[in-house]
């Protein structure tokens, strides 16, 4: 065997063996909602996986690289899911920022009318 090809595995291994973005996504959903968001995380990633490794096998990359059109709906597509997704997050964000005006405001009333 020659050893270029042992060089992939190699860099493959040394690639996979880090954490990247799916770890600190499972993480960051077990600190802030806990082991059952998190297991739902990572069955949405391996989903996810499993879904694009599908389309991949199906030659759905080839499609998308001869067609502009078709990869910019694609494109679109994930751009709009990201987007619903960083709202559904940021709504507990707004609602707590709404709850803290709202208790300052009260606060402010009552310091107010206690002088």
């Amino acid at each position: 065997m020659e050893p270029r090809f042992l060089v992939f595995p190699s860099f493959a291994a040394l690639l996979t063996i880090p954490p990247g973005a799916d770890t600190a996504l499972i993480v960051g959903s077990t600190l802030s909602r806990g082991r059952h968001a998190a297991v739902r995380t990572t069955f949405g990633i391996c989903t996810g996986c499993l879904i694009h490794s599908i389309a991949s096998a199906l030659g759905l990359s080839i499609l998308l690289n001869g067609s502009a059109a078709l990869f910019e709906i694609v494109k679109l597509a994930g751009a709009l899911d990201l987007g619903w997704l960083g709202f559904q997050s940021a709504i507990p964000i707004l609602m707590g920022l709404v709850w803290l005006i709202a208790f300052t405001m009260f606060l402010s009333r009552m310091i107010d009318g206690v002088t």
